[in-house]
């Protein structure tokens, strides 16, 4: 008789990425790890400890993870070792690029967030909503806007609209 143990899943890791040469808090959620007690990576450049609160215990499911300077651009894993055993993995990006958190309410072109040009933001969606953002641009001015949730591993179906500062759209 075999006895199957349920698998550990990393589900989302919040935000999904950071800079080289920086320290970012990140939040998991997941399945069947109560007892998470290591964020790990496939690179290590990566590096992850426990956030812990002002009585010196840690938080459940938050880890400062530091960047390494030397750390690779690009996509690497990100693993929870539980009781369990090691959980299934989700991507984590580092850029070379400044990157911000999405701040809420960003629901209409007034409470629009603001984003610099040449950085990253993360986000995470709500189902069938839109979000704001604004970026200030110059006239005859290349901007490339990416929304990379497919070479994250996000289901997202992305709509992008450029908009003038009036509203009125540009390009979708």
């Amino acid at each position: 008789q075999s006895v199957c143990l349920p698998a550990p899943r990393l589900l989302t890791t919040l935000p999904m990425g950071g800079q080289a040469g920086t320290s970012v808090e990140v939040t998991i959620t997941g399945q069947n790890f109560e007892d998470a007690d290591e964020l790990s990576f496939s690179h290590r450049g990566l590096t992850a400890t426990p956030l812990v609160d002002d009585n010196g215990q840690p938080v459940p499911n938050k880890y400062v993870v530091t960047i390494a300077d030397d750390c690779p651009p690009g996509v690497h894993e990100a693993r929870v070792m539980t009781r369990l055993g090691v959980s299934s993995s989700r991507v984590f990006n580092v850029s070379e690029l400044p990157e911000t958190l999405q701040v809420k309410p960003n629901t209409s072109v007034e409470t629009a967030m603001s984003v610099a040009v040449n950085s990253v933001c993360n986000a995470v969606m709500t189902k069938q909503a839109v979000d704001h953002y604004v970026f200030e641009a110059q006239a005859g001015q290349r901007v490339v806007v990416d929304c990379a949730a497919k070479r994250i591993d996000s289901k997202l179906n992305p709509v992008l609209i450029v908009a003038d500062a009036k509203g009125n759209d540009l390009l979708v």
